[in-house]
């Protein structure tokens, strides 16, 4: 009998980290992961406008253009809710608000989350919420986040 194919999403800050972003969705792929969300690609910079603060930091796939974040941000949530689970690119062990977002839906949805690298505690040092959560996710390198999900499927 063949093992159901492993579905995930990636998320990580686009503006900082969309080269690594995509290199992870390279192994993914490479590791016989069918990767749900993002797409691999160049980011869309809109002509020069006046933007709201939480605009001027987003920044969508080229394919995204002329959507709306929240439009974007529910196609990209929908995907994580079919995802088994949510990989978390994070460098430094940053993580963007889209991501935060992103990583307490997963949670909230019993989605597993995993993360590159440990969260830098300065950004998340006495918010309740990443207290309540932080048991919940797990650094793991994509290898070891993919067998983790195997074998939980066995148990």
């Amino acid at each position: 009998m063949k093992e159901k194919e492993l579905k995930a999403c990636v998320s990580g800050s686009f503006s900082k980290f969309k080269p690594e972003i995509d290199l992870a969705i390279e192994e993914l792929k490479d590791l016989g992961v069918v990767v749900l969300a993002p797409e691999k690609g160049w980011l869309y910079k809109p002509p020069r406008t006046i933007f709201s603060p939480s605009e001027s930091q987003f920044r969508p796939l080229t394919s995204e253009a002329g959507k709306k974040i929240k439009q974007i941000e529910d196609d990209f949530l929908l995907r994580v809710k079919k995802s088994d689970f949510l990989y978390v690119v994070d460098p430094g062990g940053y993580v963007g608000n889209s991501a935060c977002l992103e990583i307490g839906f997963a949670v909230a949805n019993g989605i597993p989350v995993f993360l590159q690298e440990k969260i830098n505690p300065l950004l998340v040092e006495g918010n309740g919420v990443w207290e309540e959560i932080k048991s919940k996710v797990k650094v793991f390198s994509l290898k070891e986040a993919i067998n983790q999900i195997k074998t939980s499927r066995r148990s």
